[in-house]
């Protein structure tokens, strides 16, 4: 029988499909490791992993009885990796407690600054340098929210705290850059003098070395942008809806793509520029995975009816080092492109695991590529969060759960049950899991190898409805609390976000494209969408008045995030609870109390007083200060029926952030094993 290069010899071929382990994850899974190890050990010591040698993704599968009996030779003693040898992070016995330690003070020595410098390798710009990784941590509280590299791979732009911050990587500290509060979206210039960015509806400029933002154009709902060796500029507005060019001194855009012109073609974002400053690529979403994907386009067409799909991918796009970079389920991926000729020359390959993506929403990756082959990615699990009760003074009762990776905390109507979504350690995908509080039981509700989350309660807590991603496809689906069998809702980029008393009905947060998301009723029944609130604006976090009478909400109409109530069905009447920022709403258990996050992540109070058709509100009073990461995606509290006790997703104290990783030279590590 036929064997893969670096596989062990193998029996005959298993015939139980039982048997059979059909992904990276699966396998990893069943080894107890995580998929870089077991990736390592396919190459180093012969784990017995097939590949579909039809199947252009290079998927893999392994068999449980090979498995063991590679196991199994493997612990002899005198094999190669004979008890576990090598790598003191896969060994099953404990760290040393000097360890422990020793790791702990390096982490706090080295928070904010990269573990090691590297200068010469940068400066020479070469991929032919040795690998090197390092890692720069946020400041306390903090989370890097974008990130981007200069072309040579000497700078790195992030945003840290309310501004954009500039660390060359030759130097220990970065600099933060003067007035550019509320700056996302960061891109360089060619030549890495000037750094552009979107704030507000704008696209602006900066000299890094003599900051004084400058307006280059107006650029509502961008998202992302890219600056070409010619001088022009691209990015995408209105949530995708149409893709602009304007020139680097500024002036009035010129749109040159538009979402719709083709068909399936739902939004265009992330255009970045190929070295010639005149072809381009961008990602087009869609909800046909045929036709989604990355797109390569010319200055030299106005439009896109020419323009030829380069790649199958959901996220931004980089090309280096004669590779195109993007991410697909959070796992970066590299295929060989031949920029000449303008087309992939292989299939596409692994790079690197756990990388941040939003699959909910724009599918937009934290990382970014240096033509040189320089990497940088925000990623890996960090176990930095506890789910803490508190009561109205804000006085600590309590951590129901050890530290790990939560989100979208959400309490049953009784008060008996949580459901959150929690990160694998080991597969690095998300799922959600149901605690009782009264009796400490946990349930695993969902184990798939895509992501799961946003948990939402039926009225009478026997179903959960959560998004997940099946078949490519964003959905919204339906299980019961106990387990089982899961149930299709909906096939549309949409989040459940509360289930209405009468349990007819979800709404949930629709992603549109060139309108941002929309609030949407949907029956669970037979599935038909209506609208509740479609607007311009972003409105998020929308949840049911006990009663089933009004609608708590956030909207962005003001400038920023805003808490209002209006009633159900809407006629026109509305009230604004916030005063000055607010997000995530929560009911009180009987009506009469909303919750919101206000500025600082302060846990505010409205008392509300339905009065007829009418409701009354007091003026929101502040209750105490949660300790948070803000850039979360949805509910990062949960309140008891009654409101005198909170439930918070606590960052445990001086614990490091996700960290921005940095590798010289990518593609080094892969060399001679593809």
């Amino acid at each position: 029988m036929a064997t893969e290069p670096g596989s062990m010899p193998l029996a005959e071929k298993p015939a139980d499909p039982l048997d059979r382990l059909d992904s990276w994850k699966e396998i990893a899974a069943y080894l107890r490791r995580d998929v870089t190890t077991v990736q390592r050990w396919e190459k180093r010591e012969r784990l017995p992993v097939h590949r579909h040698q039809h199947d252009r993704q290079g998927t893999v599968y392994a068999y449980r009885s090979e498995l063991d009996r590679w196991r199994a030779q493997r612990q002899q003693p005198g094999s190669a990796g004979a008890g576990d040898r090598g790598e003191g992070a896969e060994r099953g016995g404990r760290r040393p407690a000097w360890l422990g330690l020793a790791i702990a003070a390096a982490l706090l020595l080295t928070a904010g600054a990269a573990v090691v410098t590297v200068t010469r390798q940068v400066a020479r710009g070469s991929v032919d340098t040795p690998l090197a990784r390092f890692s720069i941590f946020p400041p306390p509280l903090q989370t890097f929210n974008h990130l981007a590299l200069s072309a040579d791979g000497r700078q790195l732009v992030y945003s840290a705290g309310p501004t954009l911050h500039v660390r060359r990587l030759d130097e220990l500290n970065a600099r933060p850059v003067p007035r550019t509060e509320g700056a996302y979206d960061p891109f360089w210039s060619p030549d890495g003098e000037w750094v552009a960015y979107f704030s507000g509806n704008e696209l602006k400029k900066v000299r890094v070395s003599s900051p004084a933002p400058r307006t280059v154009a107006p650029a509502r709902r961008s998202m992302g942008g890219a600056w070409g060796a010619r001088g022009d500029l691209l990015f995408a507005a209105d949530r995708g809806t149409l893709l602009y060019r304007v020139d680097e001194a500024g002036g009035k855009p010129t749109p040159i793509r538009r979402a719709g012109e083709r068909p399936g073609w739902q939004a265009i974002r992330w255009p970045h520029f190929l070295p010639d400053g005149q072809r381009f690529l961008y990602f087009v979403r869609s909800d046909n995975p045929d036709v989604q994907g990355v797109y390569l386009g010319s200055l030299a067409r106005a439009d896109g009816s020419a323009d030829i799909r380069v790649a199958e991918a959901a996220s931004n796009v980089f090309y280096s080092a004669g590779h195109l970079a993007f991410v697909r389920r959070g796992t970066l991926f590299a295929q060989p492109f031949d920029v000449s000729r303008a087309r992939a020359t292989g299939d596409a390959f692994p790079i690197v695991e756990r990388i941040d993506q939003d699959p909910y929403d724009d599918g937009f990756a934290l990382f970014s590529v240096a033509i040189n082959g320089v990497l940088a990615y925000r990623g890996g699990v960090t176990e930095d969060r506890e789910l803490r009760w508190f009561d109205r003074a804000g006085r600590q009762l309590g951590a129901l759960v050890s530290p790990g990776e939560y989100r979208d905390l959400a309490i049953s109507r009784d008060g008996r049950r949580l459901a959150y979504e929690q990160m694998d350690p080991h597969l690095g995908t998300r799922d959600v899991w149901i605690r009782e509080l009264d009796r400490g039981g946990l349930l695993r509700l969902t184990a798939q190898p895509d992501e799961d989350g946003a948990p939402v309660w039926s009225p009478d807590g026997r179903e959960l409805a959560f998004s997940g991603i099946r078949d490519r496809q964003i959905q919204v689906l339906k299980k019961s609390a106990a387990g089982g069998r899961e149930t299709t809702l909906l096939k549309a980029a949409a989040v459940p976000l509360d289930w209405s008393p009468d349990g007819r009905r979800l709404v949930v947060e629709l992603m549109t494209p060139g309108r941002g998301t929309d609030l949407m009723l949907l029956d669970v029944e037979d599935g038909s969408l209506a609208p509740y609130l479609a607007t311009p604006y972003m409105e998020r976090e929308a949840q049911f008045s006990p009663d089933g009478r009004f609608m708590a909400y956030s909207s962005s109409e003001s400038g920023q995030r805003e808490v209002y109530v209006e009633p159900i069905p809407r006629d026109g009447r509305r009230w604004r609870l916030s005063t000055d920022f607010g997000r995530e709403p929560r009911w009180r258990g009987d009506g009469q109390e909303i919750f919101y996050l206000g500025r600082q992540d302060t846990l505010m109070s409205v008392a509300v007083t339905p009065a007829g058709a009418n409701l009354n509100a007091a003026g929101p009073a502040p209750l105490f200060r949660t300790r948070i990461r803000s850039a979360d995606v949805r509910y990062h509290y949960a309140a008891s029926p009654d409101g005198e006790r909170f439930l918070v997703n606590t960052v445990v104290e001086d614990a490091p952030g996700t960290p921005i990783n940095v590798w010289i030279d990518w593609l080094a590590g892969t060399r001679g094993t593809r």
